[in-house]
């Protein structure tokens, strides 16, 4: 009589779902660490290609243009392990995000150096929407693997891309005298070819990131 096959054991299940979890939670900390960086360095050769007043300089940065550089670790989580891991991965670092920004506001003098916070609302805005356009690209990601191996990430980076801007200007800036709806059609331009481009290191990484049994196909 065969024997009943013993469950797993819930703490060796943990400790791999854990260690599963530590590249991808670097990743996308050090893309969002970029983006934060980078977030008052302003564009300036769009300029020429946007004619706007004002500038599209005096308003779009490197860190608008990396936020769609957070996507891609996203994509190669999802590639590797499925939605689940990749969901996870979001929760972990955004945690993480939200433990810091705390203990920022209460106790500014842990960091050695002066952090200017932006002010309350835009950073809420960029926050919720940067949270919610990254479980989007989860989703949409698992949603369009297929036989086209870049169906998944071009999709996954366009709608989370479309997510963002839909959510962001207006929580951030409705009711302001900010001209809503040429920000977001230039910012959606700028995420949606950054989604394009990014196409290319996603190539290079297929051999390096092999998905696991189950989510091939792409």
């Amino acid at each position: 009589m065969p024997q009943a096959k013993r469950p797993p054991n819930p703490w060796l299940t943990a400790l791999h779902i854990a260690g599963s979890l530590i590249l991808p939670v670097i990743g996308l900390t050090v893309a969002l660490c970029a983006a934060w960086l980078y977030r008052d360095a302003p564009i300036d050769f769009l300029d020429g290609v946007f004619k706007l007043l004002p500038p599209v300089s005096s308003w779009l940065t490197w860190g608008y243009l990396l936020i769609g550089a957070t996507y891609f670790p996203i994509h190669l989580t999802n590639r590797r392990y499925g939605p689940g891991i990749a969901l996870g991965q979001i929760a972990v670092v955004w945690l993480i995000v939200g433990a810091l920004l705390a203990a920022l506001h209460w106790q500014p003098d842990l960091v050695p150096f002066p952090i200017q916070l932006p002010e309350f609302r835009p950073t809420a805005g960029l926050c919720f929407a940067l949270l919610f356009s990254q479980v989007m690209a989860a989703v949409f990601f698992d949603s369009a693997r297929g036989v086209h191996w870049w169906q998944a990430p071009l999709f996954g980076s366009f709608w989370s891309s479309f997510a963002f801007i839909l959510l962001f200007y207006p929580v951030s800036y409705a009711g302001t005298n900010i001209a809503l709806l040429s920000r977001m059609a230039v910012e959606f331009g700028v995420l949606a070819t950054v989604g394009v481009l990014l196409l290319i290191p996603y190539w290079l990484c297929r051999s390096l990131v092999r998905p696991l049994p189950g989510y091939g196909g792409y």
